[in-house]
């Protein structure tokens, strides 16, 4: 009965931006790539209050001639390997190296990293949502998916940033983890992981009427969240 009265809805092109059924299928196809589980790439966030961090050290080395480059380099003198934070990014990229999302090259003084064509699928640097400030590296092994929608706002009109008028409502919805993928089976990368926001089910979409499209514009639990590290005791603690 229910998937009945879907198809209809569509069919008949009635069914309301803010309708659930509608609401939940644009949450799955927009949120395909909203992760949730991610090992750092090259870099180490610093702990600093109930799991939430700052990033610090990166490997990330960004080459001085840009033409086709890499999505990704890292690099490591070994020189500095006695240094904390320097060995837990290094211990985390041959983690990813054993995985094979990464490949390991000798290089004089130290190693270059190279993210593998495995790895490509996995990778993550963008803010899409304002889960990930500063467009951090990540190598992600799960995401969520969105399963019921709670409730919706009525379409409304509020101001945008620079005072425009524009067409929104949001959303409730109940999501869960997606199975995590097979080349994060490791303790090591297990414990290495940040959880990205949304920290917890239920969260709240914002969509926003593009030209016609409704987009979603952030995605945030009711009580907001930063970025937390799955287990702060891996990562070396803040300097005073």
């Amino acid at each position: 009965m229910a998937t009945a009265a879907l198809i209809t809805c569509f069919a008949i092109a009635a069914c309301a931006a803010n309708d659930k059924r509608v609401v939940l299928k644009a949450l799955n196809a927009q949120l395909a790539e909203q992760y949730h589980q991610c090992v750092p790439v090259g870099w180490d966030p610093v702990p600093v209050l109930a799991g939430v961090f700052y990033p610090g050290y990166s490997a990330e080395y960004i080459p001085e001639i840009k033409w086709l480059p890499a999505q990704w380099i890292g690099t490591v003198r070994t020189k500095y390997l006695a240094e904390p934070e320097i060995r837990a990014s290094f211990d985390v990229m041959n983690e990813l190296v054993r995985a094979k999302m990464l490949e390991r090259n000798a290089v004089p003084g130290g190693f270059r990293y190279n993210l593998t064509e495995s790895a490509l699928d996995y990778y993550w640097e963008h803010d899409r949502y304002r889960d990930n400030s500063g467009g951090q590296p990540y190598l992600c092994y799960s995401r969520i998916i969105p399963e019921r929608v709670l409730w919706a706002q009525p379409l409304h009109v509020e101001k945008d940033s620079d005072g425009h008028p524009i067409q929104v409502f949001r959303a409730k919805f109940t999501w869960r983890p997606s199975p995590d993928a097979d080349w994060a089976n490791s303790a090591a990368l297990r414990s290495h992981s940040v959880v990205l926001p949304p920290i917890e089910s239920p969260a709240i979409a914002k969509f926003v009427n593009v030209d016609g499209d409704w987009m979603i514009q952030n995605v945030y639990a009711p009580t907001p969240a930063l970025p937390r590290v799955a287990d702060a005791s891996v990562w070396p603690p803040l300097r005073r």
